[in-house]
Formats: structure tokens, sequence, C-alpha cells
């Protein structure tokens, strides 16, 4: 069911970019879907398929991303930190909620609103998904890089949003970049202080936020408050050229080359990404001949 006629993201589309930082505003702020009764019905579905990450609030933002659930465990059940998230301790991640069949329309509804506006700069809207994090105060959400284009909005009680130009390689290197894409790799991303002195900052209150390009770092900062926040986040035709991009990037800097970094040539960029995907669909055919295996053994052999 609809729950608003504007399910909006506000922003200027005269100056947006796709691949540039920017404030934005929204009207999900009350939504009954973000409301906590509904948020801790999710979290018992999402938590059965294992859709839920949390860690305590010892993490800070340049602990590893990846291992925060380990090294800093919550301390309560799922349900427990979300029933009692203003003394719990915690971060609260709920993943990709549009697989949830209660919020795959809300899902839906807000990007249906917002593919008119961004289409005409970045065309290809897919993969589209949604996660929501509940916060207890000054919870933090460690430093790190995602694969796509990104809306944060905050719904309830305020933070800090740090994010970096996504173009910016003092920040998150080729390398790093190459391995994310080829590996899913985060352990080349790092902060310290001298990155983060390049940060965008944004004071995020219910009814504002920020987007996000694809690969942009960031890290949160939750205020004195229990906090609720929704990304919004998909794909586009680019950022899918740019992964292939860099994958193809990475298997040659594995042959001792050094590629032309991405962005730099459209026409090469594109160029890689058809042979990479032409490589990939020829290992698939080769999987399923094992007599022919040899055509891409050696160096050559995908994920070797």
């Amino acid at each position: 069911m609809t729950m608003y006629k504007n399910p909006g993201i506000v922003f200027d589309q005269a100056t947006f970019d796709p691949m540039r930082i920017m404030p934005v505003t929204h009207t999900l702020a009350g939504h009954p879907l973000l409301e906590f009764g509904s948020l801790i019905d999710l979290a018992r579905r999402l938590e059965s398929v294992g859709s839920v990450r949390s860690h305590n609030d010892a993490a800070k933002a340049d602990t590893s991303f990846v291992n925060a659930p380990e090294t800093h465990p919550a301390a309560l059940s799922v349900e427990e930190t979300i029933r009692s998230i203003e003394s719990a301790k915690a971060w609260m991640a709920l993943h990709n909620v549009q697989n949830d069949a209660v919020y795959r329309r809300f899902v839906d509804e807000v990007l249906d609103y917002v593919q008119p506006m961004v289409s005409p700069k970045d065309p290809g809207m897919c993969h589209r998904a949604a996660w929501i994090f509940v916060t207890s105060p000054n919870a933090v959400t460690p430093f790190h890089i995602d694969h796509e284009h990104n809306f944060i909005l905050q719904v309830l009680g305020k933070k800090t949003i740090h994010v970096f130009d996504p173009l910016d390689r003092a920040v998150v290197s080729e390398e790093a970049l190459e391995l994310f894409h080829a590996k899913l790799s985060r352990d080349l991303v790092s902060l310290d202080d001298e990155k983060q002195k390049r940060a965008h900052v944004f004071e995020a209150s219910p009814g504002t936020g920020a987007y996000m390009p694809t690969t942009a770092g960031h890290w949160v900062k939750n205020g004195d408050n229990v906090s609720v926040s929704v990304s919004f986040t998909y794909y586009t035709r680019a950022t899918m050229r740019r992964k292939a991009a860099h994958q193809a990037n990475y298997e040659l800097r594995r042959l001792g080359l050094s590629p032309r970094p991405v962005g730099t040539s459209p026409g090469v960029d594109w160029a890689k990404g058809v042979i990479l995907r032409a490589r990939l669909a020829l290992g698939r055919t080769v999987s399923r001949k094992p007599a022919h295996a040899s055509i891409l053994g050696g160096r050559y052999a995908v994920g070797s």
C-alpha cells in the first residue's frame, strides 16, 4: 500500500552529477515502516535469513568494517538490541530489506520516484536495494566503500556523515578499487588522519541526508541519541562499466602491467569491460568442457 503521496527524495537535479557527493532532503521521517514496531518485526524476519549485521559501540572510524561484528560483537540478541537500542551500546544494520515482502513495495516506491530524476544523467537503474540502520548513542559505522550509488536518509535522531570524493585516489587508491571490484575485498581501504582532512561532512537530522556515489569512502558517527537511518541503493549502466573496467585492471596488474586508471578514457574503459565479459563467458564455456580447460590455464585462468 502507498503510505505517502510523495515518497520523495529531494535534491538539485540541475547540479546532480552521479559521481559527486551532494546533500539531499526527504519526506520519509515518520513513515510507518520505519517506526520501531515495524522494524522489530522486520528484524525478526531478516534474522531468520541471515540479513542482520551488528557490532558494539567500541568500534571506531578506523576499525575494520568487515571484521567489526567479530572483533566488536554486540552483547544482545537481534531483538533485544533493537528493543533496547538506547542502552544496548550497539550498531545494527538490516540488510537487503527489498527481499522482504512487506518492504519490497516501499523500496520500489521510493526508487520509482527517484529514477526519473537521475536517469537523464545516469541511466539504467538496476539492482535496487535498501538497508536500515538502528544505532545506539555515539555508535560508529567504520570507514568503508560500497559498490552502489546511495541515498542515505536520516529518519530519527542525529548523526554526522563523513564522506569522501569517490574520484580522490589519495583516499582510495586504484589498487584498492581493483581489489574491491575483483575480489570483494576491502583490505586496502583504510582511514587515517590525513585522509580524514579530505572528508565532506554532513550533519544529518530527520528529513535530511546525502547522496554518496559508488565507492565513495564514508564513515558515520551517531549523536547522543538513538538513530534510525535508511539507505536506498542501486547500480546503473555506468557503475557496471566502472566495475568491469576495475576488474579488467586488476587482471592486467596481475600480469605485471600498469593499466590506465579507470575514468581517464571512457572508450578504453568500455573496451576493457567488453574483453573481460568475453573472457568470463569463455571461462564459463570451458568450465563445462573439462577436456579443454588448458585454454585458460596458468596465470590467465579466471580466479587463479
